[in-house]
């Protein structure tokens, strides 16, 4: 309901080397600050004013950098907006290891594209029931206290679906091949990527629901504070921490805390997505019921409006 205000900017693609995709740049300055020639020219710099601010390269500075030095600028900036051609990653910078492609993931993804082309034909149980599979990761669990907000509906859900391992039943493990798998949460931390995985291989459909599933949500706030910090403000300089007691907690016992929090589908291929904190409750129900019998339902604004 309210104008888009940041004009859509050209992508630069004047350089004979460099190529400056303004739509993803942030205005950091890293780039500014830190890239200059060896006589101490800068190759970037900040140019008109307001919303039409953007980074600009020197097209006389930039063929003085080294091929090492253009790559560097490549790779200081944290969305992809300096690109060398050429050059461009097959991978996400960083120690993402999660993110890569080895060859027991790369089989993984294969079967799941695989299921996703075959999952026109769900089929039911030996009650006439879809089996239904839900989990919390990284989150506060308030979307499946909107799966809930059906109220007396909920009875006409069980008329068609079984739930299988779920938080709704306390099924800790599977029991069986499931339909369709509800995931709430992000990743933080190294026992939600294994269950994560786990309902990629045991569910036909796998369903994201609510933005921390979608894009990380308010835990990926601390992705922007490396994770040994956010470890010392949390257990040595916090308030309620006691005065002496300088220890972080460390037991093999603990799921190990990854560096940053990572939406569901830079670990498993995701179907469908369902927007929201937390999405509506019929707008859930309707989207899987949609799934699961093939059925159109008509989604009113109030549903997925968040705004």
């Amino acid at each position: 309901r309210f104008p888009h205000v940041y004009s859509n900017k050209v992508v630069d693609f004047t350089s004979d080397r460099m190529i400056m995709e303004s739509n993803r740049c942030i205005l950091c300055k890293r780039c500014v600050e830190e890239i200059k020639t060896n006589d101490g020219h800068d190759v970037f710099s900040f140019v008109q004013r307001g919303v039409n601010t953007r980074v600009a390269i020197d097209y006389e500075q930039e063929p003085k950098l080294s091929d090492a030095e253009a790559e560097h600028a490549m790779n200081i900036c944290p969305v992809g907006a300096i690109l060398v051609k050429g050059k461009i990653q097959n991978e996400p910078f960083g120690e993402r290891k999660y993110d890569k492609v080895g060859k027991d993931l790369k089989d993984i993804v294969e079967q799941d594209l695989k299921i996703s082309k075959e999952n026109n034909h769900l089929k039911r149980n030996e009650n006439n029931k879809f089996i239904v599979a839900t989990t919390s990761l990284a989150g506060c669990f308030g979307c499946h206290m909107s799966l809930l907000d059906i109220d007396t509906e909920i009875l006409d859900v069980l008329e068609i679906v079984e739930f299988n391992k779920s938080p709704l039943t306390d099924i800790k493990e599977f029991s069986k091949r499931c339909n369709v798998g509800l995931i709430e949460g992000g990743c933080a931390n190294s026992e939600n990527i294994e269950v994560l995985k786990e309902f990629r291989k045991k569910c036909d459909i796998l369903i994201a629901f609510g933005e921390c599933a979608i894009m990380g949500g308010i835990p990926a706030m601390r992705n922007f504070v490396p994770l040994k910090e956010c470890l010392e403000e949390a257990y040595v300089h916090g308030l309620t921490s006691e005065i002496g007691a300088n220890v972080i907690p460390n037991h093999e016992d603990i799921p190990k805390l990854l560096n940053n929090v990572y939406p569901c589908n830079e670990i498993v291929t995701i179907d469908y997505f369902i927007p929201g904190c937390p999405p509506n409750a019929n707008h859930i129900w309707k989207v899987v019921k949609n799934i699961l019998l093939n059925e159109e339902y008509s989604i009113t604004h109030e549903e997925f409006k968040y705004d």
